[in-house]
């Protein structure tokens, strides 16, 4: 083999081996964004869920009770509320049992689970 042709097989080498990194390096970006949109929507998922436990907590302890609410039944929304994390939402928790009468707890009511409806799939 010639020089010429070695170093000619070199360069050739060299274009393909970079064409080559390029292409993975090209390849691995696509699927980094892809595990990232995913990540996105397993997180949306989740909170969506969170939501919608804390909303059915809240409706069949509170809305639909028929006495008092227990000391654990109040723990247990509180704690459900704070694992939203989601600071509107606890700000109108707070005001909903800041109420110092019906009409007040019932217009937070109404704020609270507004304000959670519309934050489902955000």
């Amino acid at each position: 083999m010639s020089h010429t042709l070695k170093i000619a097989a070199v360069i050739l080498l060299i274009f393909l081996l970079f064409a080559s990194n390029t292409w993975w390096f090209l390849r691995a970006r696509e699927l980094d964004h892809q595990v990232a949109t995913l990540q996105k929507l397993a997180d949306q998922k989740i909170k969506s869920q969170q939501t919608l436990d804390f909303m059915r907590l809240f409706i069949d302890d509170v809305l639909n009770a028929k006495g008092d609410i227990s000391f654990e039944t109040r723990l247990h929304l509180e704690n459900a509320v704070r694992d939203l994390k989601d600071q509107p939402v606890l700000d109108q928790w707070n005001k909903f049992l800041a109420s110092k009468n019906e009409d007040e707890a019932q217009t937070a009511v109404k704020t609270l689970l507004s304000i959670l409806v519309h934050g489902i799939g955000q």
